[in-house]
């Protein structure tokens, strides 16, 4: 395909050829092949669609990774950089602007630069989060959870794990607190807006039949026939009218970025916000102790304490438990009709215990009082 392609001197589609072989040169692990097609494929791409393209970025990107995996984290961060200032600039709230930011916080840290880290990974889920505030919402339940998989996940969880390894270092984990609060706001907002778009639909259909209701007493009065009187209709259609555009106008209400101070203000005295995570470390993160993915809890206490990072375990035993919990109280309609609630009762008390020991123990004692 390439060859003909070239032989066509048709640069872009040969382009976008030598893209797809560098990727699979990539994932082979052959480095050096990988790096040469993309060389030649951003060699072809740039002339025609300029450095600034979303492809060329996405090219760039490719090479960063490339470089990065090959130990040449000076090019990466190089490329990482220039790309996330130009997908801001152009691009804005963008899911390659979001990768951009990722994957330069991820050449960052593994670079010893923690506070550059930090800050990127704060541009990569601000970026994210007012990009999914605002596609979220208009997907279906099925393809909202793919879309979070694929465009947020990955950034999450990288940001937290980085959060989660420098605790006792990190310039502020008041920063990754907010990076969870508002990871988790954006499928519970998309859930409460669907709602709200729900009844604004409603409203609108009541209106239409109101204002048919009005033209239909119109017109009957015209002709000279007995009418009912149009004035409560009209003051039905001032009163919705006058709501639809206020549910319209709050559809997106809310704050773009819950701040920590926000959450430490609203929680009363004496109560604690324990946030937990089952946290997947990405593969650029892992040790060879502390690999597979964890259960982690951010805690966000009332007044001015300072933000917690607690450990709570490998996800293996933690997800075993809850597995056994969810099985138990699945059960427990069948074990009521064979034994009785009190020994259905006794059944889940048991299985749920045990979860909330696993859970509660690693737990500092001032919270767990």
């Amino acid at each position: 395909a390439l060859k003909s392609f070239e032989q066509q001197n048709r640069p872009l589609y040969a382009a976008i050829t030598l893209s797809t072989i560098a990727r699979v040169y990539l994932k082979q692990g052959q480095l050096d092949a990988a790096l040469k097609n993309c060389e030649q494929a951003l060699t072809k791409r740039t002339p025609i669609q300029g450095i600034r393209h979303q492809q060329v970025s996405q090219l760039r990107l490719l090479m960063a990774r490339i470089h990065q995996q090959r130990n040449e984290l000076t090019q990466a961060l190089s490329l990482a950089q220039e790309v996330s200032e130009i997908a801001s600039q152009d691009l804005g709230a963008h899911p390659l602007t979001v990768q951009a930011y990722s994957d330069l916080a991820q050449y960052q840290y593994a670079s010893g630069q923690i506070d550059a880290a930090f800050e990127s990974s704060d541009q990569a889920r601000r970026f994210s989060r007012r990009h999914i505030r605002e596609q979220l919402p208009f997907l279906s339940d099925t393809h909202q959870l793919s879309y979070l998989n694929r465009k947020d996940r990955p950034s999450l969880h990288q940001s937290l794990a980085m959060a989660w390894q420098q605790q006792t270092e990190a310039p502020s984990t008041k920063q990754s607190a907010e990076w969870l609060i508002n990871g988790k706001a954006t499928s519970h907002e998309a859930l409460a807006l669907q709602h709200r778009l729900h009844r604004i639909a409603a409203q609108a259909g009541r209106l239409e039949k109101l204002e048919a209701a009005i033209t239909g007493i119109q017109a009957a009065s015209a002709a000279g026939s007995k009418v009912p009187r149009k004035s409560e209709i009209n003051d039905r259609i001032t009163r919705l009218k006058s709501e639809l555009n206020l549910k319209a106008d709050q559809a997106l209400s809310g704050q773009v970025w819950v701040t920590h101070q926000f959450v430490q203000e609203t929680l009363k005295p004496e109560t604690v916000l324990i946030d937990f995570i089952r946290l997947q470390i990405p593969a650029e993160l892992s040790t060879d102790q502390r690999k597979e993915s964890r259960y982690v809890a951010w805690i966000t206490s009332a007044g001015e304490e300072p933000v917690q990072i607690i450990d709570i375990g490998p996800a293996g035993p933690i997800d075993a438990q809850i597995n056994a919990a969810s099985q138990e109280l699945q059960s427990s309609v069948a074990l009521i009709v064979s034994q009785g609630e009190a020994k259905a009762t006794e059944a889940c008390n048991a299985a749920l215990q045990q979860l909330s020991r696993k859970l509660w123990s690693p737990l500092p004692d001032n919270v767990k009082q």
